[in-house]
């Protein structure tokens, strides 16, 4: 560092902490945008590779009764809009099929819904 030879010992500190602080806030901000997590969270999104299944994973708690799904068809677009309420509100944008989409969607709900009313119905007649 030969530009703080002739410099007071105070102004080198100083001078020392700004580079420190320069260097370690470069580094936060490429951490920073590094927005991958380690273990993602799914999203519940029709769109995701769960789609229609819940997950048995106990970190995913069930959805809540106030918030509701609702399938819309758009003929301006020709596809299937599945929109997100909670309550009368919608709080999040909806996810968009195309009509192979949605037949897989509807087949994978119906499959769900079927299985899981056969293990109900067998759970509550105690079960063969």
């Amino acid at each position: 560092m030969y530009f703080l030879k002739n410099i007071s010992s105070k102004i080198k500190s100083k001078y020392i902490i700004v580079l420190f602080f320069l260097c370690f806030s470069t580094f936060c901000i490429e951490a920073q945008n590094n927005n991958e997590l380690i273990y993602p969270l799914d999203n519940n999104s029709i769109s995701s590779e769960q789609g229609v299944v819940p997950s048995d994973n106990g970190l995913y708690m069930e959805t809540p009764s106030n918030i509701t799904q609702e399938v819309v068809y758009n003929p301006e677009t020709g596809n299937y809009e599945v929109h997100y309420k909670l309550g009368d509100r919608e709080y999040r944008a909806p996810d968009v099929m195309t009509f192979e989409q949605y037949m897989k969607y509807n087949e994978k709900r119906a499959l769900h819904n079927y299985f899981k009313s056969k293990t109900t119905a067998s759970r509550q007649t105690g079960g063969d």
